[in-house]
């Protein structure tokens, strides 16, 4: 099984990924690769061992393929390096007006307002509106969701982690320990207005 991040090393250090991809795969079709004994890439996954994922400095390089041949310490290092850019624009630990689109980590952060976003890991942060089709794979610590939205889903809840109210089709699937769910809400489609 995939972990996030998924990737693959190109021999010539380059690094083929997209964050809401963790199939190698799949990677491998929408990059229209060749799968030989005899190809120039290879497998590769970047996570921390610890599954601390808001932390930049746990994450290791892992290789995941057979074909190990030309791989060097150099080359290894300096796929370490483009990840762990790639990874710092995904990992949020501050104050956010709005995330719009795209996969991120969240860690220590407040955001006012997401939209159709992939949250993968969510520690000790709160997110005040979740709009759209938003997903936060895994929410922890003392994690809280203001405001669920239109199709939003929490798909784990851990440890102490809230959610104060939900909207429209907003589905919680799976909560564990301390969480909870405050309020769910209905949407008065016919005069627009929310039920205070």
């Amino acid at each position: 099984m995939c972990k996030f991040l998924s990737a693959i090393g190109m021999k010539d250090g380059d690094i083929l990924c997209n964050p809401s991809i963790d199939s190698h795969e799949d990677l491998i079709k929408v990059y229209d690769l060749k799968d030989s004994k005899l190809r120039n890439w290879v497998r590769l996954e970047f996570y921390p061992d610890n599954n601390d994922y808001g932390d930049i400095k746990k994450y290791k390089l892992h290789i995941d393929d057979d074909i190990l041949t030309w791989i060097s310490d150099e080359l290894k290092s300096k796929w370490e390096r483009k990840l762990t850019a790639r990874m710092k624009k995904i990992i949020i630990t501050a104050e956010k007006y709005m995330l719009a689109g795209g996969v991120y980590i969240l860690k220590d952060a407040n955001i006012l307002k997401m939209t159709n976003c992939k949250v993968i890991y969510m520690s000790n942060s709160t997110v005040e509106k979740m709009w759209g089709n938003s997903t936060v794979e895994r929410m922890l610590d003392n994690s809280t969701v203001k405001e669920m939205w239109g199709n939003s889903t929490v798909k784990e809840m851990w440890d102490n982690s809230t959610v104060e109210r939900m909207w429209d089709n907003s589905t919680v699937e799976i909560m564990l320990d301390n969480s909870t769910v405050e309020k769910r809400s209905d949407y008065n489609k016919e005069n627009g207005k929310c039920p205070k």
